[in-house]
């Protein structure tokens, strides 16, 4: 699907871009990576909120850098305060550390019988208090329910801009069954930006100038195997999580792999300590000590 732009000229300077998950929806398009695409592999938060950033930077002609993932925010149903929903099932305690590591923050919805009770108003709520408190530029919808549209009406009265990507899959379900993951109609051309999910996540595997977060957990099924490292000969990667207090964190460079880094790779402590999301740049060996888990970073810095 082609982008809708709405304006003229190149954009302004600098974006602040705010991220609103459907949590259920989103869920419905993770396990379609994971076992349908055909990458079979895990959406990435940060992938996903580099993808939107890269997107804006080539269709706005905005410097990158100077388009920021101010806040994420992650709306779903979740069980009672004695921790089991209405069928007597627990929360997914990896899910909630998955989110926090993200930086993306969470919100509870009802749960009842039916389903969902009020997450679609609660996260359009959310959606247009953040806008406004936050001065967002460009809110990314990651959904595919038309109850948005008004919201999309709010938020452009506002002078907020909305990207939406979208797709339409079909593929076979568990007994046999067609299943399908979707956008509604209408709530592509009516947001300003809505790249279609596929050729987001296939343009940026081709993209060799892409340096932003891997889309994936893991490497893509299909995909030739890179060993990251750019033609300026430094590996770039995001920052996925940093023990201030330990001086010791986690990257996942540009095709997916997680290394481990100490506060010493940065010469004389320069940009420490690290957000969740922020990019580096760093240099070391692929390969894993013997008794450890990750290659090891020998020298890094904030790009």
């Amino acid at each position: 699907m082609s982008d809708l732009v709405r304006g003229e000229g190149t954009g302004p300077e600098s974006l602040r871009l705010g991220v609103f998950y459907d949590g259920g929806w989103f869920s419905h398009l993770w396990h379609f990576m994971a076992d349908h695409s055909p990458w079979r592999a895990k959406l990435n938060f940060f992938g996903v909120h580099g993808m939107l950033r890269w997107h804006l930077h080539r269709v706005l002609g905005v410097p990158v850098e100077a388009i920021t993932v101010e806040e994420a925010h992650y709306m779903l149903g979740r069980p009672g305060p004695d921790g089991m929903d209405y069928r007597g099932r627990a929360a997914a305690p990896m899910w909630d550390l998955v989110l926090r590591r993200s930086g993306v923050t969470r919100h509870d919805a009802k749960m009842t019988e039916v389903g969902e009770l009020d997450a679609d108003s609660r996260l359009n709520g959310l959606v247009s208090d953040r806008a406004r408190e936050a001065t967002l530029d460009v809110v990314a919808l990651v959904s595919g329910d038309s109850c948005h549209l008004s919201l999309i009406r709010r938020l452009h009265a506002e002078g907020v801009r909305v990207i939406v990507p979208t797709i339409y899959e079909e593929y076979p379900g568990d007994y046999g069954e067609r299943e399908r993951v979707y956008t509604a109609p209408g709530l592509g051309p009516a947001a300003d930006f809505a790249p279609d999910w596929m050729e987001l996540i296939a343009g940026t595997l081709k993209d060799r100038s892409y340096r932003l977060a891997y889309p994936f957990e893991e490497q893509a099924a299909g995909q030739p195997v890179r060993n990251g490292r750019d033609r300026d000969g430094w590996r770039y990667g995001t920052v996925n999580r940093w023990e201030n207090g330990r001086g010791f964190g986690f990257v996942t460079d540009s095709v997916g792999v997680h290394w481990y880094v100490e506060a010493r790779a940065f010469r004389d402590g320069a940009g420490l300590p690290l957000a969740l999301g922020c990019q580096v740049r760093f240099t070391g060996k692929p390969t894993v000590a013997p008794g450890k888990k990750y290659p090891q970073i020998n020298r890094a810095e904030r790009c």
